[in-house]
């Protein structure tokens, strides 16, 4: 994988931890704690992937970046997603998984390489990779309860200004 592709990988991993990781607040239990150990694991994932010349047990992390989109497939059809679980934030979680599977599958099919790129192709794909996660990551925590959305009808405890009443 390339350095570049590497940090896009990293950085899409780490967009899709911190919402999962803001869809706790609110939630019920049960999805509090699987919601909240994927968003961990993602975040450090892709904290290693960014800090590495290759991404950590890449077939693992392709099946675990595959089960979340499957998973909320299933519980929009079934009816079962909590209803704190906002699905703007869903569905920009999900296209960040799906983007770090895809690249993951292409990684493993072709094999490694090494190819480095110029110091400004890399700063550019690297300012780039910053700014569409932080676009897209934004409106998706600004959905959930942590953010001040209120999906489902949950209003938070706290006025605009921070202050319960």
């Amino acid at each position: 994988m390339s350095p570049l592709t590497r940090v896009w990988v990293s950085f899409a991993a780490i967009g899709a931890g911190l919402i999962h990781v803001a869809l706790v607040v609110g939630a019920p239990a049960w999805a509090a704690v699987l919601v909240g150990m994927l968003g961990l694991a993602e975040f450090v994932w892709g904290a290693i992937t960014f800090s590495r010349d290759a991404p950590p047990v890449p077939r693992v992390a392709l099946v675990v970046a595959l089960v979340p989109v499957l998973l909320w497939v299933v519980g929009l059809v079934t009816r079962t997603v909590p209803e704190t679980f906002a699905p703007l934030s869903l569905g920009v979680a999900s296209l960040f998984t799906l983007f770090v599977a895809a690249a993951l599958g292409v990684h493993l099919r072709s094999g490694p390489r090494a190819g480095i790129p110029g110091t400004v192709r890399f700063a550019v794909g690297l300012v780039a990779a910053l700014v569409v996660v932080v676009a897209l990551t934004l409106p998706a925590l600004g959905a959930t309860v942590v953010g001040g959305g209120h999906p489902g009808g949950v209003e938070s405890p706290f006025d605009e200004h921070g202050h319960s009443g």
